[in-house]
């Protein structure tokens, strides 16, 4: 991404690889070849306007609608082909060809929140650095100081910028979640999606959404959580 990219340019740029992705995402069966290069650089796109043009892009909402195309849609897809795969090993004769399905299907999951929480947490390190916020519990970074003048130059207010900090500080809490969820076996282990939460809540104790997101975390097998 250039350094010189103004607001208006990037937004233009995620506007036309939006209508490229969802065009492909309502196709009968995607080509996975296309969508994830658009994926891919529609995730760096946002990246770029969070990080260079903050205030621009917390008043059009776009870290909510990076999570939502970004990320919640695969998940989406996840559980929808995770329940198919899940009733197949049901029947005798669908058995054995699912349950080798499903494993491949797990582990292309654990991948995408491997990357996707780590993805956050350099997010929220970029933030953090630009309004000198330090988050008790996650480590420094160790950006350096042309990275941290960079992402300063496009730095909106402190209460924003806190505010975005505690915003994937969930979305992090939100993926380790649904780790705990499809991926473990026995009782899900809500620790790590816990302390996520737990740390967004001190951010900003006025905030309610990180009180509402550690009440999901309930002994139900199968939650049906808010994305």
């Amino acid at each position: 991404m250039a350094k010189d990219d103004s607001a208006g340019t990037l937004m233009s740029r995620i506007e036309q690889t939006e209508k490229s992705l969802r065009a492909q995402l309502r196709l009968p069966q995607p080509d996975e070849k296309t969508v994830k290069p658009l994926r891919t650089s529609l995730i760096a796109l946002y990246e770029a306007l969070i990080t260079l043009h903050h205030e621009y892009s917390a008043k059009s909402q776009a870290e909510q609608s990076l999570w939502k195309l970004g990320f919640y849609k695969r998940i989406d897809e996840f559980r929808k082909r995770h329940a198919r795969m899940s009733e197949a090993l049901t029947n005798p004769e669908k058995r054995q060809r699912a349950s080798q399905a499903l494993d491949t299907l797990n582990s292309s999951f654990t991948r995408f929140l491997d990357k996707s929480v780590e993805f956050y947490g350099s997010l929220m390190g970029k933030l953090a650095a630009a309004c000198d916020l330090k988050v008790p519990g996650y480590s420094d970074q160790g950006f350096s100081v042309e990275e941290v003048a960079r992402f300063r130059g496009g730095a909106g207010d402190l209460t924003s910028m806190v505010a975005s900090c505690q915003r994937c500080l969930i979305y992090m809490g939100d993926l380790e979640r649904y780790r705990a969820l499809y991926l473990f076996d026995g009782a899900p282990d809500w620790a790590a999606a816990e302390g996520h939460y737990t740390t967004a809540s001190r951010l900003t104790p006025e905030a309610g959404n990180p009180h509402n997101q550690i009440a999901v975390l309930t002994p139900n097998p199968k939650p049906n959580p808010t994305p």
